[in-house]
């Protein structure tokens, strides 16, 4: 198998956006941001789920385990995914952690890949060192440059397009292949499609977290099943959780009315409540 590269990438505004700047505010929020960090390098292979592998066994890791592996103390790990779930950067299901939207902050390129990469600048550099003294380089390969970045451009929205209509297919192919009703489908599907509203959008193994939680949370009972993901979709929860008195006794139908409505006006997955 061909080596690939792979990193974190990073928003320009990453350390100024509200979740980055509330954890500074803390007391060592430096040091928590320096975990979070660590936790997505730690996960990045693994779409963001963030378990411990010992030969075809998959678990938890523990407190002080997972503070050894990002080289921080027990004491401000366990603070710091505290603060994490309390604002959506970490999610915790059956012990296990995982980092919502990982997905979207990595980035990748193989072994030949980068040998082509570099080539091309060798390749570049050499043409211009030939160039008549006095010549402005920058206004002699301009036209190349152009379309060698505007391919680039293409090819990369094609790749990226490719692997959104690849995801989008995995998704709808897991929630059409369940042996559940129509209403708890259309439900995960509602769920799914809040997850990309509001740019954390669910990663397959992810999505087979979530049915692990439903049925830990509901057991067989496919109508709380339905509430349950429902109620998610309404407060633009990210995972699954035990369902709230008010919501139980809302009618799923009402419910899914309630959505159609607010994504016609366009209030947001929040605005079936007014």
């Amino acid at each position: 198998m061909e080596k690939r590269f792979v990193w974190i990438k990073l928003k320009q505004d990453f350390f100024d956006s509200p979740e980055m700047d509330w954890v500074h505010e803390q007391q060592n929020g430096a040091e928590y941001i320096y975990i979070y960090l660590r936790l997505c390098l730690l996960s990045i292979n693994d779409d963001g789920i963030i378990e411990r592998r010992i030969g075809p066994l998959s678990m938890p890791y523990s407190i002080p385990k997972l503070a050894e592996k990002v080289k921080t103390t027990p004491d401000a790990m366990a603070v710091a995914l505290s603060l994490f779930k309390k604002i959506g950067l970490i999610e915790e299901m059956n012990g296990i952690y995982a980092v919502p939207g990982l997905a979207n902050m990595v980035g990748s390129e193989s072994a030949s890949a980068e040998r082509v990469r570099k080539y091309r600048l060798r390749k570049r550099q050499n043409e211009e060192n030939l160039l008549p003294e006095g010549t402005p380089k920058a206004l002699h390969c301009n036209e190349k440059v152009t379309k060698n970045v505007t391919l680039e451009i293409r090819d990369k929205s094609i790749e990226i397009r490719d692997k959104k209509n690849i995801k989008k297919k995995s998704l709808s192919s897991l929630v059409d292949s369940l042996s559940c009703g129509e209403e708890l489908k259309k439900a995960l599907n509602d769920w799914v499609e809040m997850r990309k509203k509001i740019k954390k959008p669910v990663t397959e193994r992810a999505f087979k977290m979530g049915l692990n939680k439903l049925q830990e949370l509901c057991g067989d009972d496919e109508t709380k099943k339905t509430q349950v993901v429902l109620q998610s979709v309404f407060h633009d929860y990210q995972g699954f959780w035990p369902l709230k008195q008010s919501e139980a006794t809302r009618p799923a139908a009402d419910r899914r009315e309630k959505i159609r409505q607010a994504m016609e006006k366009g209030g947001g997955w929040d605005a079936w409540t007014k």
